[in-house]
C-alpha cells in the first residue's frame, strides 16, 4: 500500500489569487502541482488532486475532500504576496502547529526549495487556514516565493523543473522526516500476511516478511535508504557535463562512459553517502521492531541486544557491543576512505 498523497492548487476558477503585473497565483500554483504530481506518481506514491483544471472549490471542500479520500497527506502549493512590490521574497510554509511529521516535512520542503535559490523563510503554525485546521492528516501549505517579486518570479519561471523537483524530494525522503516506529507501522500495513501483497507474497513465493529477518533488512533500507538517495543525487548533480561529453567524442558508448567517468566522479559522494546509510541502519530500532520483532536469535539486531541488556541492569555486554558496534563503524569508514581515495587517483590518471 504506497503511501498517499493529495496535492491542491490553491485558489482557481473565480478567485486568482494573487495578481501581479497580469501574473495571476492560480495559473502558476495549477502548472506547478501538475509538474510535482507527476513526479511523485513515477516514483510510486499514489496521488490525486484537489483540482487539475481552472475551478473554484471553497477550503472548506477541499479539506472535505481530503478526509474522503482517507490520504496520508495533504499538500497545498500557493504563492505568496506582500504589500508592496518587491518588498519581500522567499519560501515558507504553514501548518496547523509546530509539531509532528507536518514540521518535520515542511523543514525539509523548505530545505530543499533553498537549494534552489529560494530564501528561506521557516516554518510557522496557522491554525486559523481551514485547509490544515479541517483536514485528518498531516497538511503543509507551501508558499512558493512571492508573486509580487520579480526576483522570486525570475527563479519560478527559470528553475521551474527544479522547483517541482525540490518539492517533490521533500516528500519523497519521507522516511527521513517519518519516526522509525511510524515507517514501522505503513511497512507493517504492506507485508503484512493479512494484507493484499502479504498474502500475495507468502502464498505465491511462500515469502514471509513480518517477524522474519528479511523483515530486518527491509525496515533498515527503507530508513536509510534516503541518505543514500540525497548524496548519490547531489554527487551526480555536480559532474561537469563536458566529461560526458569528451568520452562521447573520443567513441565511448553511454555504459563505458557511465562506468569509467560518471560512477568515479560520484565516487566521493556516493561513498559518503553509503557511510551515513551503514551507520543508521546500524543503528535501526523503531521500524525494525514493528517489522521483525526482537526474536532471539532470528531477527534481534545489535540495537535491540543493548537495549534490552540495558534493561537488565548488564552494563558489561551492554558496553561489548558498543565497542563492537564502533569497531565495524571504523572499519567501514576507513574501508569507504580507502576506496575514494583510489577513485580520486584514478580519475586524474584518466
Amino acid at each position: 500500500m504506497p503511501v498517499s498523497i493529495m496535492l491542491d492548487a490553491g485558489h482557481g476558477g473565480r478567485d486568482p489569487g494573487a495578481v501581479y503585473n497580469g501574473r495571476q497565483e492560480k495559473d502558476d500554483v495549477l502548472k506547478l502541482v501538475l509538474a510535482i504530481g507527476e513526479i511523485l506518481q513515477n516514483s510510486g506514491i499514489d496521488v490525486e488532486y484537489t483540482r487539475t483544471t481552472d475551478i473554484y472549490e471553497t477550503p472548506f471542500q477541499k479539506a472535505t475532500e481530503a478526509n474522503e479520500a482517507g490520504v496520508d497527506f495533504f499538500i497545498s502549493i500557493h504563492r505568496n504576496s506582500s504589500p508592496l512590490a518587491n518588498q519581500y521574497m522567499g519560501v515558507e510554509s504553514l501548518i496547523y502547529n509546530l509539531s509532528g511529521i507536518k514540521y518535520e516535512m515542511a523543514e525539509n520542503i523548505n530545505a530543499q526549495l533553498e537549494t534552489v535559490g529560494f530564501k528561506d523563510l521557516g516554518v510557522k503554525a496557522r491554525p486559523n487556514l481551514v485547509v490544515l485546521r479541517r483536514t485528518k492528516m498531516p497538511a503543509i501549505l507551501v508558499e512558493v516565493g512571492f508573486i509580487n517579486s520579480d526576483s522570486d518570479n525570475t527563479l519560478f519561471d527559470k528553475n521551474f523543473n527544479d522547483i517541482a523537483q525540490a518539492i517533490a524530494d521533500g516528500i519523497l525522503t519521507l522516511p527521513m522526516v517519518l519516526p522509525p516506529t511510524v515507517a514501522g507501522f505503513f511497512l507493517l500495513l504492506i507485508f503484512s500476511k493479512r494484507r493484499p501483497f502479504g498474502i500475495f507474497l507468502y502464498e505465491t513465493f511462500d515469502i514471509k516478511v513480518v517477524q522474519s529477518w528479511l523483515g530486518c533488512i527491509i525496515a533498515a533500507t527503507v530508513i536509510a535508504f534516503p541518505l543514500m538517495y540525497r548524496n548519490a543525487r547531489a554527487a551526480f548533480e555536480q559532474l561537469d557535463v563536458n566529461l560526458i561529453y569528451a568520452g562521447r567524442t573520443l567513441g565511448m558508448s553511454d555504459i563505458r562512459i557511465f562506468w569509467k567517468v560518471v560512477i568515479p566522479s560520484a565516487g566521493p559522494g556516493i561513498a559518503s553517502g553509503t557511510i551515513l546509510t551503514f551507520a543508521r541502519a546500524l543503528g535501526e530500532y523503531g521500524a525494525t521492531s514493528m517489522l521483525a520483532g526482537n526474536i532471539p536469535g532470528k531477527t534481534g539486531t545489535i540495537s535491540q541486544k543493548i537495549a534490552m541488556v540495558i534493561q537488565d541492569g548488564d552494563y558489561a555486554t551492554a558496553g561489548v557491543w558498543v565497542a563492537i558496534v564502533m569497531l565495524i563503524a571504523f572499519l567501514v569508514i576507513f574501508s569507504m576512505n580507502f576506496i575514494s581515495g583510489t577513485k580520486m587517483k584514478n580519475i586524474k590518471r584518466w
